[in-house]
């Protein structure tokens, strides 16, 4: 039978991976079909062999490493945790920023007195 020869050369889904995928041989389009069961991924042809090749040639193929939901999870929690660190140093640097000009402005105040110490020593001689 057709279908069981499709599917025995049907690699994953090249978007998603997934192995859960639907095969269609529409007769009123004259066309064949693949629908990924995952993330709804379709492929259309007129040629079922043209169709088989798409499907199996489009990249990532069954050998790459697909991302589970799991993982993008955790992916997506690191980059928050990432983020929030991020501002708190931020907002740290901030402060180290606001402290060192308060300093510097105190050196230069201080500067000022001296200089202006000298000059009235220097005026008095």
């Amino acid at each position: 039978m057709i279908y069981d020869k499709v599917y025995d050369n049907l690699e994953n889904c090249p978007f998603c991976g997934s192995k859960e995928f639907l095969f269609y041989s529409l007769d009123v389009y004259d066309e064949y079909q693949i629908r990924c069961g995952n993330c709804d991924l379709v492929m259309k042809d007129k040629s079922l062999q043209k169709l088989l090749f798409r499907w199996n040639k489009r990249f990532p193929t069954r050998n790459s490493h697909f991302i589970t939901n799991n993982e993008i999870d955790s992916i997506c929690k690191n980059l928050e945790e990432l983020q929030k660190s991020i501002d708190e140093n931020v907002d740290k640097i901030k402060i180290q920023h606001d402290n060192i000009t308060k300093v510097f402005n105190h050196i230069k105040h201080t500067e000022n007195i001296i200089k202006n110490k000298e000059e009235k020593c220097t005026d008095g001689n």
